[in-house]
C-alpha cells in the first residue's frame, strides 16, 4: 500500500498524498549528505576562521576544522563551537 491509494474524504488530519507512506519522511536525494556536510564544513570554517575538510567512509560524514598545535586550542575551537555555533565536536589526533 502506498499514499496513491489514499483519498481523503475530508480535510481533517493529516495530508494523505505526501511522498512518503502516511507522510513518513522519504531517502535523501543521492549527494545530499556529502553536499549538506560539505556546506557545513565551509561554513564553520569561515566563522571560526580554521582549515576545514569533509571525510568520508560509509556514507558517514565526518567534517574537521583545524589542525591546531596544542590541546588547549583545539578545547578553546569546541567551547566556541558549542557556545557560538551549538554544535557537538569531539578532539581527536589527526594521522
Amino acid at each position: 500500500m502506498d499514499n496513491s491509494t489514499l483519498d481523503s474524504v475530508d480535510n481533517m488530519g493529516a495530508p494523505v498524498r505526501s511522498g512518503g507512506f502516511l507522510g513518513a519522511a522519504q531517502p535523501l536525494q543521492n549527494g545530499a549528505l556529502s553536499a549538506g556536510a560539505r556546506l557545513l564544513a565551509i561554513s564553520l570554517g569561515k566563522q571560526f576562521d580554521v582549515p576545514s575538510s569533509v571525510d568520508s567512509r560509509n556514507n558517514v560524514y565526518r567534517v574537521q576544522l583545524g589542525h591546531f598545535s596544542s590541546h588547549s586550542l583545539a578545547a578553546a575551537l569546541q567551547q566556541r563551537l558549542t557556545n557560538e555555533a551549538q554544535q557537538q565536536s569531539f578532539i581527536t589526533v589527526a594521522p
